[in-house]
């Protein structure tokens, strides 16, 4: 079903959509297929840069309602992507942290790492994260369906149960959660949005529409002529 031919850009661009779709299938296949390859990491890779793209799409909009200059939006980005990949090796180590102390499983962190940058496929709609109101359930949504990937991919390629594939998955995510949200890298994060972007508060989508909104009615109703005044 899957045939990635990387003799030309062409074949990797139709590999890449194929890999992508079939991991918004959740279909086991895709795994086996991308493994069998010799370029297997490569492939994991080019479907992360994609991903990334889309994040990074998706960031663009986040610094254009924060009104962030211009020259800053280079080193926004950098932090963005730096962000990114540090959240997908802490993702990998803490799945084959549990798989190899919980089940005794003898695997290769390169081969975890491929099944989760494979994973994180859902996020190539990472750029509607910014839409108002809608962003943190879109969000929360894709989160879900990169789990069940990954879950997936673990499983099909790693000689585990499928319990100890959903044990690992969910214990992997629930440790990243975790450190994720850790005063210590909030307080980071924090910090290196100030330094990328120059702004002290960030704004969310749905926040700055708000304000986008009070300042159209403001200045509207300031361009309209005071009670009493004459004709």
């Amino acid at each position: 079903m899957y045939n990635f031919d990387l003799a030309s850009i062409w074949g990797w661009i139709t590999a890449v959509y194929q890999i992508i779709a079939g991991v918004l299938r959740l279909d086991p296949a895709v795994y086996e297929a991308v493994f069998a390859h010799p370029d297997a990491s490569q492939l994991a890779l080019a479907v992360l840069l994609v991903v990334g793209l889309s994040i990074s799409i998706g960031h663009s909009a986040v610094l254009f309602v924060n009104r962030v200059e211009r020259r800053r939006f280079i080193l926004s980005f950098v932090v963005t992507a730096v962000t990114f990949v540090f959240g997908v090796l802490m993702l990998t180590f803490a799945i084959w942290l549990t798989v190899v102390i919980l089940f005794e499983a003898n695997t290769p962190f390169s081969e975890v790492l491929t099944i989760i940058s494979l994973s994180f496929a859902p996020f190539i709609f990472g750029l509607f994260i910014i839409i108002p109101y809608l962003g943190h359930i879109l969000e929360y949504a894709l989160r879900v369906w990169a789990l069940l990937a990954a879950l997936i991919g673990v499983f099909t390629i790693f000689d585990i149960s499928i319990f100890a594939a959903l044990v690992s998955g969910v214990i992997g995510w629930i440790l990243f959660e975790i450190v994720s949200n850790i005063a210590v890298l909030q307080t980071l994060e924090q910090w290196l949005w100030r330094k990328g972007t120059g702004q002290a508060v960030y704004v969310e989508s749905q926040e700055a529409v708000d304000l986008f909104i009070q300042e159209i009615q403001t200045a509207v109703s300031q361009s309209q002529p005071s009670e009493g005044s004459s004709v």
